[in-house]
């Protein structure tokens, strides 16, 4: 009998996974998001789940600080450079900034269909 235990097809599973990440992440991605929403959670790839939500909160630290960085650079002008010249450029890229956070985050937001 070659039966085949839940914690082989398991292993299987993620190896199989492993692969797909490795190969083409847009497809893992997808085929994982498929396999939470059917609450296959056996057959979920794990390990590079918890790595890309790992790196997801990272790279999201990191532009919020870029961000931060930028504005007080700005607000650091404007309050020791007499050049009014300059401020609509500063203005124009604080403005741009915000516009692009703005549409980052409703990028984000569930569609209500």
């Amino acid at each position: 009998m070659n039966q085949v235990t839940q914690e082989e097809r398991s292993l299987q599973t993620q190896v199989e996974a492993l692969s797909l990440y490795e190969q083409d992440i847009v497809l893992w991605v997808e085929d994982t998001a498929a396999k939470l929403k059917a609450r296959d959670f056996a057959n979920v790839d794990l390990e590079n789940l918890i790595e890309e939500v790992e790196d997801l909160g990272r790279s999201q630290k990191t532009e919020l600080l870029s961000r931060l960085t930028r504005l007080l650079e700005h607000l650091l002008k404007r309050l020791y450079v007499n050049s009014p010249q300059d401020y609509r450029d500063w203005e124009t890229d604080r403005k741009s900034t915000r516009l692009n956070s703005s549409h980052s985050r409703a990028s984000r937001m569930p569609s209500s269909a």
